[in-house]
């Protein structure tokens, strides 16, 4: 569209619909084709190759027909992943191959960026920068809202989603090579912009998914840094002489040093206790556990329902407007609070074995609800501790 509007010499409708579908038809093309050759390879390797070949014709051919590569494998990628009976497949292989392809990514970006470009932006790179910011975190927001997500990814989500990189940066290659007269300038205040968003992005990403309760405190403390190059030595000399039956072995990491704390997720789906049945029934179709905590309107906790409590309940349809989620909650009984040990907790998993989650509540008021332990959390997290 902004060829169209005077950016280049092309500014016929025929060719601005040929730059729109063009790419439509072709990565619609290559996603069937994608889906159905998947179906007859069935090795991850292949599979591997044939995504990486399927991007490779793609690019080929819109660089021949002169339209947009991006959007071609856009489309071709949706296509097959929707098209193909196995499109958690075509994922998983993908996903094994991807961190060179993103180093490269990255080295491409990162060899374009000029620090310099901060004192050449202006006032309008500011505001560029600001208005960016509310964007993302007012949309996020509304957005966040209408799904009828929590209060908590409500917060989060937008300073999740300001990390910015190498597609702004090639979009503005292109616009600097389309409309070379004002191009340098947006191309000047984008650059900027990356550098910004750049370099605080994946901060506040960071944070925020451990504020919503996405990542547990464990899981940062056991993400180690890679070493020093003394650190790696004595390693190496340590490990080296246990093998040879010189050094003692080092003690283990006891669990009882570990607290439920670190360990529980602070992101907790809940219901109010004012909930609708049929809209109950649709939060726990949605929700990615088997039941959900039941709160009133001081957040405190009522107690639980499970989806196979009231999956085969019968209910007169002329009353479901009569039936909340208090109605139906039952005493979620398996608590523990941020300062209760992993044995405790692996205990309370064995005790119920068939529950999802523990809750967890504060240690001074058992009605207040302040995450959940999912039995996978509790199990690797033993599994990291015996290694």
């Amino acid at each position: 569209m902004l060829t169209h509007f005077g950016l280049s010499t092309v500014s016929s409708l025929s060719a601005l619909a040929v730059q729109f579908f063009a790419p439509l038809v072709l990565g619609g093309f290559i996603g069937m084709a994608i889906a159905v050759m998947d179906q007859r390879l069935s090795q991850p390797v292949e599979r591997q190759i044939l995504g990486l070949a399927s991007v490779a014709v793609t690019t080929g051919m819109s660089i021949y027909l002169d339209i947009s590569a991006i959007f071609a494998i856009l489309v071709a990628g949706g296509v097959a992943v929707n098209a193909s009976p196995f499109e958690n497949r075509i994922l998983k292989d993908l996903n094994a191959i991807d961190y060179p392809l993103y180093v490269l990514f990255f080295i491409m970006a990162g060899a374009t960026l000029h620090i310099d470009a901060l004192g050449h932006m202006g006032w309008v790179g500011v505001v560029y920068i600001l208005m960016r910011w509310i964007g993302k975190y007012v949309g996020c927001r509304i957005g966040a809202r209408v799904a009828g997500l929590s209060r908590t990814i409500r917060t989060w989500l937008g300073p999740a989603m300001l990390a910015q990189a190498g597609l702004a940066i090639g979009l503005a290659e292109t616009l600097v090579r389309q409309w070379p007269e004002a191009g340098g300038a947006i191309q000047t205040v984008i650059l900027a912009s990356v550098v910004v968003f750049e370099g605080v992005g994946p901060l506040l990403t960071r944070i925020a998914l451990v504020n919503a309760g996405e990542v547990t405190v464990f899981n940062l403390l056991s993400q180690r840094s890679p070493v020093g190059y003394g650190e790696g030595l004595q390693q190496v000399i340590s490990h080296f002489t246990r093998a040879l039956g010189m050094a003692h072995a080092q003690k283990a990491i006891h669990p009882e040093t570990v607290r439920v704390g670190h360990i529980m997720r602070r992101n907790v789906e809940v219901l109010s206790n004012r909930t609708p049945f049929g809209e109950v029934l649709k939060m726990l179709g949605h929700s990615r556990y088997d039941r959900l905590p039941v709160v009133d309107d001081r957040d405190e906790l009522i107690g639980v329902i499970k989806y196979a409590d009231i999956a085969n309940t019968l209910f007169d349809p002329t009353l479901h407007h009569l039936v909340v989620a208090a109605d139906i909650a039952t005493d979620g009984d398996l608590r523990l609070n941020p300062e209760d040990t992993l044995d405790k907790a692996m205990a309370a998993l064995k005790a119920h074995p068939n529950d999802v989650y523990l809750l967890v509540v504060e240690q001074n008021n058992p009605r207040k609800l302040v995450g959940v332990v999912r039995h996978n959390d509790l199990l690797s997290t033993s599994f990291q501790l015996s290694r």
